[in-house]
């Protein structure tokens, strides 16, 4: 077909392309036979390739959508204590969602206004992300039942523009690879009236928490030892003409 012509003629030229590109073509065979599996043996097969992958994906791994790591019976999650019965706000997207004929959208991890960041799974790579979705709760609503982003005709214009700004934002943090404390991008796309934004899972806790966990404080060590890469990564940013806005503890 014209999209296997394509795939082959947009072959890779770097290491880590090629290993995107084995995945893919491996995650696609995967998709259509379980799909033309579905075809042959039932009547419902009207969902979208992808999804039939991911069911395959679930059949076989058995994900809890609370850590991604793979379930042991029924009941709540042994690692995470997560249950497919955990309630969740009905403005964010709802567990179970696909994203991007790829990305398997898990439970919320944390919203400030101007966006929400998800954990989900990366069903090319097969490994957790963080997706963040830009979601301005003032500017927009949730469609109810829906994953559509529905925005009012008096917010569209300053909508539109902090969406340009929130993907420009993370379009040039993206490049920004040598900088070991910067976690950058790895993909932008559009989708539910709204941008999305991957980034690998950084294994850790934020300094909020760890002063909540160490009576708030810290020690003069723990500051030079924490303190000065952020200022020089903050420093680096700025001259690359980027205001980030967004630090926080």
């Amino acid at each position: 077909s014209y999209k296997w012509f394509q795939l082959y003629y947009n072959k890779p030229k770097t290491i880590e392309e090629t290993a995107t590109f084995c995945y893919t073509v491996e995650w696609k065979i995967r998709c259509y036979f379980k799909m033309n599996f579905q075809r042959i043996f039932s009547d419902t097969h009207h969902r979208s390739i992808f999804n039939y992958g991911v069911f395959f994906m679930e059949e076989k791994l058995n994900l809890c959508l609370g850590c991604f790591e793979e379930k042991h019976g029924d009941g709540p999650c042994i690692y995470c204590g997560y249950s497919d019965e955990t309630p969740h706000l009905p403005s964010y997207l709802s567990p179970g969602t696909t994203l991007n004929d790829r990305y398997l959208v898990g439970r919320l991890l944390r919203y400030n206004g101007e966006s929400a960041t998800y954990l989900a799974y990366d069903a090319v790579m097969r490994k957790k992300i963080w997706i963040k979705e830009y979601m301005p709760d003032t500017l927009c609503a949730r469609v109810r039942g829906s994953s559509l982003i529905s925005v009012n005709q008096q917010n569209l214009a300053p909508y539109k523009t902090f969406m340009s700004e929130f993907t420009e934002l993370n379009k040039l943090l993206s490049k920004m690879r040598t900088l070991s404390h910067v976690n950058p991008a790895l993909e932008l796309f559009a989708e539910n009236n709204t941008t999305y934004v991957t980034f690998d899972v950084i294994e850790g806790v934020t300094l909020k928490e760890y002063l909540q966990e160490n009576a708030g404080e810290l020690s003069w060590d723990e500051v030079k030892s924490l303190f000065p890469p952020i200022f020089t990564t903050i420093s680096l940013v700025h001259n690359a003409g980027i205001v980030h806005r967004g630090i926080s503890p």
